[in-house]
């Protein structure tokens, strides 16, 4: 199962990228003061399938599927 994530990339591309990855049951919002590091970095943000604005295809989902995405 293939499943597109909403995600955001912000910064300057030049720089290492940080990858921001909240708990489960957040969205990407919980980062938003985080913002001022793209200053420095690259950053990548993104909601995880079901939550902010990403989508949720229908279940189940096994545990492999949910580690691919």
């Amino acid at each position: 199962m293939s499943v597109e994530l909403e995600y955001m990339v912000t910064g300057d591309p030049d720089k290492p990228m940080l990858v921001i990855e909240q708990r489960t049951r957040t969205t990407r919002a919980m980062w938003d003061a985080q913002h001022p590091l793209a200053a420095h970095h690259a950053l990548l943000l993104y909601d995880h399938r079901g939550l902010g604005a990403s989508p949720a295809p229908p279940g189940p989902y096994s545990v492999d599927e949910m580690a691919r995405t």
